[in-house]
């Protein structure tokens, strides 16, 4: 578990939606069905079968290199009770039926990180600030204030 998390329910299986969902690592162990972790819901992806494009969670602050993680800005604010940080450099493509249980939402801050960490292309970050500012409307009311200030 990431510093804990509490699932609110079933996934409502929507861009932005920060899930469990079960992530196999067929480097670790090719055997396994998966390890229930949080994730973030950044594209439908239906090349490969019903899937989608996530960038998981984790707790551990570093990579086993030891070069350091992505920190999530806001673990709160998206539903999980620790820190946590961004899992891997890109994303990860996982079976829909994999995507268990909704525990939040993606702010404008993890939005970003996401984007800028796994090198989004702008629709799929248009698409998570979206998500953003529909679940987190303070997130939008902060954004246009800050633009008001740096207009005048």
């Amino acid at each position: 578990m990431l510093g804990g998390y509490r699932v609110q329910g079933p996934a409502e299986l929507e861009i932005g939606e920060v899930v469990e969902v079960a992530v196999r690592n067929p480097l670790e162990n090719a055997a396994n069905s998966g390890k229930p972790r949080p994730a973030v819901l950044v594209a439908s992806e239906t090349r490969r079968g019903d899937g989608w494009l996530i960038m998981g969670l984790t707790t551990k602050p570093t990579f086993a290199d030891g070069s350091p993680r992505v920190r999530i800005p806001n673990p709160r604010a998206i539903g999980l009770e620790g820190n946590g940080y961004l899992w891997g450099n890109t994303l990860t493509w996982v079976e829909a039926r994999s995507v268990e249980s909704h525990i939040g939402w993606a702010d404008r801050a993890l939005a970003f990180a996401v984007a800028d960490h796994a090198q989004l292309p702008q629709p799929q970050l248009i698409e998570l600030l979206t998500s953003a500012f529909l679940h987190h409307p303070r997130d939008l009311e902060a954004s246009e204030a800050q633009h008001r200030s740096q207009s005048r």
